[in-house]
């Protein structure tokens, strides 16, 4: 990929930064490659992170620790005006999804990772890059579009 506004160049580009793609440009970043990703959301995680998993199984959580509580006396705990406090809830839900994004934008930025905010598009090309990828080292630079920029999307791969 090339940033034509100042001239950098990528050795992979990963497009979302949902656990897929954050897990590929830390292993990429590790390994001194010259990683850029392409982001959507305004915060990095990707659907798992932001709307999915992560805040579904927070709200899971506070709903089972609601219904265990409703069973306290069972255990000898005696509580009482047990309620949920959904406003609280959502609260708690947020904090644990922007702790996760933050952990996110500090490993892209740990290892070297640029961060771009907008959306890519593969064009023809690219997907028949994408198709002749294989165990051995090989590489291949299709046009793609974003943002009005011209770019260059290379994949390369690695065997050990």
């Amino acid at each position: 990929m090339a940033d034509k506004q100042n001239g950098e160049q990528f050795d992979v580009t990963i497009i979302g930064s949902g656990p897929g793609g954050y897990v590929a440009a830390i292993r990429a970043g590790q390994l001194g490659l010259k990683v850029a990703m392409i982001e959507k959301d305004t915060r990095l995680g990707g659907t798992c992170t932001l709307r999915g998993c992560i805040p579904t199984k927070q709200m899971l959580m506070s709903a089972h620790v609601y219904e265990q509580m409703q069973h306290a006396a069972d255990f000898g705990v005696q509580a009482t005006g047990i309620q949920l406090a959904f406003e609280d809830v959502q609260k708690r839900k947020n904090k644990v999804v922007l702790k996760n994004t933050k952990g996110i934008e500090y490993l892209m930025k740990k290892n070297k990772v640029t961060v771009f905010k907008g959306t890519e598009k593969l064009k023809s090309p690219a997907l028949t890059a994408l198709s002749k990828f294989s165990k051995r080292r090989t590489s291949s630079s299709p046009p793609a579009q974003w943002c009005g920029l011209s770019l260059v999307l290379k994949l390369t791969a690695y065997t050990s």
